[in-house]
């Protein structure tokens, strides 16, 4: 298992939270992976890291990174 399975398997949360992170985890996922490869072929340059830094912004990794803490914190709580 990955570490977020097991996240989600000890610390619960709501179907809309869920539902939000699997949207954000795929489309995070997606970018993640082919930004990877690009790097393996291609290279990393500062503009190159910079510009995969901001899209993971735009992508709401904060917000992803939000609804496994607020989840960690709630089974904490119990």
């Amino acid at each position: 298992k990955i570490s977020s399975q097991y996240a989600t398997d000890i610390a619960s949360m709501s179907t809309e939270d869920k539902e939000e992170l699997t949207r954000l985890q795929t489309e995070i996922v997606k970018f993640m992976e082919e930004s990877i490869t690009g790097f393996m072929v291609s290279g990393v340059t500062d503009a190159g890291w910079d510009n995969y830094l901001k899209t993971l912004e735009s992508l709401n990794v904060a917000r992803y990174v939000e609804l496994y803490q607020n989840a960690y914190d709630g089974y904490l709580a119990q």
